[in-house]
């Protein structure tokens, strides 16, 4: 008799693997926890917030000043207004 073939006992499972270390990646989990506490955390913001947030910690990444000026207002009006959105998250988290 002839063994043809031979090799490996076992079946290799290249995508049961990656799968397997993906759902035990604690990185990869605190990820994306961190997501759904945003995109909850959006939610909850007025149309005016949101627009905020995205200057702030969206791709434009504006400071505070910068922010006032894009918005037409005081610097400390919009120092309220940040106060507002620390605000709306804190109660969110429980914090408040």
């Amino acid at each position: 008799d002839d063994l043809v073939g031979g090799g490996k006992s076992g079946i290799s499972k290249p995508t049961e693997n990656t799968v397997m270390k993906f759902a035990t990646d604690v990185t990869l989990k605190n990820l994306e926890l961190f997501k759904e506490t945003v995109e909850s955390f959006k939610k909850q913001l007025t149309g005016e917030q949101l627009d905020i947030f995205y200057l702030r910690w969206g791709q434009a990444n504006l400071d505070w000043e910068e922010i006032a000026e894009k918005q037409f207002v005081s610097n400390a009006t919009i120092y309220r207004k940040r106060a507002g959105i620390l605000e709306t998250y804190a109660r969110m988290k429980g914090v408040l």
